[in-house]
């Protein structure tokens, strides 16, 4: 009896710990650049828009592989929430970073959840929105038609220059305090 709950626990333990997100605080000086292509989506809980994004960016990156993917939450937000945040998205965070002072998003220029910002190195390619799901704030089409990180990441395995290198992104202002 007592092994059967030993090892009942064991798997408990085992098992909240592999579904544990790892959340990375983190500054310019700790951010380590890597080769290849760098994706930040940058992002808030409490944000309306990215509360609709919720699982939509996924399907923007569904067909492309060896991309570094960083969900970055500016300021001081709760850790449960990112965590809630994080699993009802239910997508596979390669890893999030809490920018509590707000340095990657300023290198980045990012100034808005949701952004996306592509980069290689500290190069910005492509900047804006994931789709034209919002097209202002108040405007909301549940089926977008362009999805502008897809096109500017298929221009980049093509080797090609990105047309629209800059999408005005609608959302949430990240404000530093």
């Amino acid at each position: 009896m007592f092994r059967c709950c030993f090892l009942l626990i064991l798997c408990i333990l085992f098992t909240r710990c592999q579904n544990a997100i790892d959340i990375k605080t983190m500054d310019n000086q700790s951010f380590v650049w890597t080769n290849g292509i760098h994706v930040f989506y940058f992002l808030n809980t409490e944000c309306p828009i990215c509360q609709k994004y919720q699982g939509q960016f996924k399907k923007a990156l569904d067909s492309f592989e060896n991309i570094n993917v960083y969900y970055v939450f500016c300021g001081q937000q709760n850790l449960t929430e990112i965590e809630q945040f994080a699993q009802y998205d239910s997508i596979p965070y390669h890893q999030i970073l809490l920018d509590k002072n707000y340095e990657l998003a300023k290198t980045l220029k990012a100034t808005v959840t949701p952004q996306v910002i592509v980069s290689m190195q500290t190069k910005i390619l492509y900047s804006g929105k994931i789709d034209n799901r919002f097209e202002t704030l108040g405007s909301y089409s549940q089926n977008p038609t362009i999805n502008y990180l897809n096109n500017a990441l298929i221009s980049l395995r093509k080797n090609e220059t990105i047309q629209e290198p800059y999408i005005q992104p609608v959302g949430c202002f990240i404000e530093p305090h």
